[in-house]
């Protein structure tokens, strides 16, 4: 097990993805939207850490791709680092198709993608993703993935998605070492006989599951980088599985097996009040959700 700060598992990823580090992490520390939405809000819980934010637009960033595939766009934090990563001078922007199931947050008045702003280039599709990737004729550069995590899901969501996937493509997954879920993603990956590599940034417990599809045919080896260790709650189970999950990953469950330490306190993941709206003088108008 590696402690990991957000450099060190740039710095991994670079190395894993043939990136510069050097750029990877300017990129990542450069993230307009990895605190804030477009919109200047603070972005909702649920969205991922300020950290795998910066990692995705940077990922993104680095590899320049014309078109992308966003699956589970909830609140669209995804979907914007990955579309924003490509706006700056001299580069003709990528595209996102983003695709989610639902219509509105879980039954609410807030519309999926309410933080995509109109000047990015992303395309919201209301679909199952795995309906969607059986009539999906596009291919991709990046796929990233934030469904239910699920063994069943994951794994039928990636046997449909790695054709989908150019040579060279990179496919990333959320919630990798989430301990609710206890290496059930991972798991579902390598049903697939693919060994991706998982990074946990110091700080968070998310973490994240990288993979490149080969250019030569060769498989690469899976490796763990992560921050600290954590306890599995005891009602957590595994998703979709139980007896039933194949190859759970090992160095997971060695992980989720364990203690914390207690977390530190980082100035980047101080994240800023949301602004208050000014009160307007005379007759007031309902806003829009």
């Amino acid at each position: 097990m590696l402690k990991a700060s957000l450099n060190r598992v740039l710095t991994a990823i670079a190395k894993q993805l043939s990136l510069s580090p050097e750029n990877l992490i300017q990129y990542a520390h450069e993230a307009p939207y990895a605190k804030v939405t477009p919109a200047g809000r603070t972005w909702p819980s649920g969205t991922g850490s300020i950290s795998e934010k910066r990692i995705l637009y940077a990922i993104a960033r680095g590899l320049n791709p014309t078109l992308s595939l966003d699956i589970g766009t909830r609140w669209g934090a995804s979907a914007v680092q990955i579309a924003n990563s490509t706006v700056y001078p001299g580069i003709q922007p990528g595209s996102v198709i983003s695709v989610d199931v639902e219509t509105h947050m879980y039954g609410s008045k807030q519309p999926v993608g309410k933080f995509i702003p109109d000047t990015l280039k992303v395309e919201l599709v209301i679909s199952d993703a795995m309906l969607y990737l059986k009539m999906d004729t596009n291919m991709y550069e990046l796929i990233y993935e934030d469904t239910d995590h699920t063994f069943e899901s994951t794994e039928e969501i990636y046997k449909l998605a790695l054709d989908r996937l150019v040579d060279g493509g990179v496919i990333i997954s959320h919630d990798a070492c989430h301990p609710k879920f206890k290496g059930a993603v991972v798991a579902g990956i390598r049903a697939c006989g693919i060994e991706p590599q998982v990074y946990l940034v110091e700080g968070d417990s998310c973490g994240l599951s990288i993979w490149q599809k080969p250019k030569n045919g060769e498989l690469k080896n899976a490796s763990v980088i992560v921050s600290h260790k954590w306890e599995v709650p005891e009602e957590a189970t595994v998703l979709g599985g139980g007896e039933n999950v194949p190859s759970v990953f090992p160095e997971l469950l060695n992980i989720l097996s364990e203690e914390p330490p207690a977390p530190e306190t980082r100035e980047e993941d101080t994240e800023p009040p949301a602004p208050k709206r000014k009160k307007r003088k005379g007759k007031s108008r309902k806003a829009n959700d």
